[in-house]
């Protein structure tokens, strides 16, 4: 079953509960993931020392995306 994203509003809107923020509605285990690799991928850029880090979270952002649709398309060909 798909659900769609909401974004975290700031760490000052977040009304958590221990178990799930109840202003976007995501787990605090979501909530941690995302900002572990939103964290990883800054310090990747910072270690790299790109100029265009932009770019680089484009293309990540891209191949992710991708990567998603791919694995989408290969579960609907397992049979149940």
């Amino acid at each position: 079953m798909s659900r769609s994203f909401r974004p975290c509003l700031g760490r000052t809107a977040c009304q958590d509960d221990g178990v799930f923020c109840r202003t976007c509605g995501r787990s605090a285990g979501e909530i941690a993931t995302t900002r572990r690799l939103t964290a990883e991928l800054a310090e990747a850029a910072l270690a790299y020392q790109y100029d265009n880090a932009g770019e680089f979270f484009e293309y990540i952002a891209r191949k992710a995306a991708r990567k998603h649709r791919h694995a989408l398309e290969q579960a609907e060909k397992v049979p149940a």
